[in-house]
């Protein structure tokens, strides 16, 4: 649903008001990134402190869309093309890590943290898609998560915005330390119950390696990583000229998001925040 409500927005800006009525004139910027940064922030601190794997995991989600209107927030093309990379990359990452959830539940009974104790040797398989998911979520190279914050942070550079630039990277640190925990509770803690736990079957082990092992390859989103690429560098061509808005406009196309080609040299224009 959040997702939905992230596209839903995207589509009212370009489509119904226009980007140049939105962030030229009503500013939604100034009120879009300091909510976003609270959102990254305040999720991400709000995780850590969680007990419950799915509400660990719900509170990760208000970090993640924080990431999303970030971009959308910076008012470059390059800005929402990486929110919309995040927006595919979560869906898988978060999709696996909630399949985990499901197998700990099917299993255990219970999704609170403390019966993950040791199901690292108990359940290897399925705990080694959480840690392909949870990589992912931190962002680490060679992951799908590492692709669209790279983005972000390319996009922010890109906008001289460098406060956000490191503010995005220090918000991953924090999701290092919600993961990293409970990674240490299932592989380096001893179990509270004595009872067997076994695999999960097949029918829930595919699905759950299918989102996880997107998750570890970058080149799962590689067609959206190449247009975010395409967006800088005609942002980049946009700015060389700001004289000449007219042959910078036609040199570039609109945006696939629907923005008006009119619009597009507004759209570009840089603002700082």
């Amino acid at each position: 649903a959040t997702k939905v409500s992230y596209y839903v927005l995207v589509r009212l800006i370009f489509t119904v008001f226009g980007a140049a009525f939105v962030f030229d004139v009503m500013q939604l910027q100034l009120l879009l990134v300091p909510l976003s940064l609270a959102a990254m922030f305040v999720g991400s601190i709000a995780a850590i402190f969680q007990t419950h794997l799915k509400r660990l995991l719900a509170y990760s989600s208000i970090a993640q869309i924080g990431y999303m209107t970030l971009g959308l927030s910076l008012a470059t093309e390059a800005g929402v093309a990486a929110g919309l990379i995040h927006l595919f990359n979560h869906a898988l990452m978060k999709g696996g890590l909630f399949m985990v959830a499901a197998c700990v539940m099917w299993r255990m009974g219970s999704t609170h943290i403390d019966v993950m104790r040791g199901l690292g040797q108990r359940m290897p398989i399925t705990m080694a898609a959480f840690v392909a998911a949870g990589l992912a979520l931190v962002g680490v190279p060679g992951t799908a998560g590492f692709v669209s914050k790279w983005a972000l942070v390319t996009a922010a550079l890109e906008k001289e915005a460098f406060l956000i630039a490191f503010l995005i990277m220090a918000s991953s640190v924090l999701a290092v330390v919600y993961i990293w925990r409970l990674v240490e509770i299932v592989y380096f803690s001893e179990p509270e119950t004595d009872f067997e736990v076994k695999e999960e079957p097949l029918r829930m082990l595919i699905p759950t390696w299918t989102l996880a092992g997107m998750c570890a390859l970058p080149s799962s989103c590689s067609p959206l990583y190449s247009y975010s690429s395409s967006s800088s560098s005609s942002s980049s061509s946009l700015q060389s000229s700001p004289s000449s808005p007219s042959s910078s406009s036609s040199s570039s196309s609109p945006s696939s998001l629907g923005l008006p080609r009119h619009r597009h040299h507004v759209y570009h224009r840089q603002r700082h925040i």
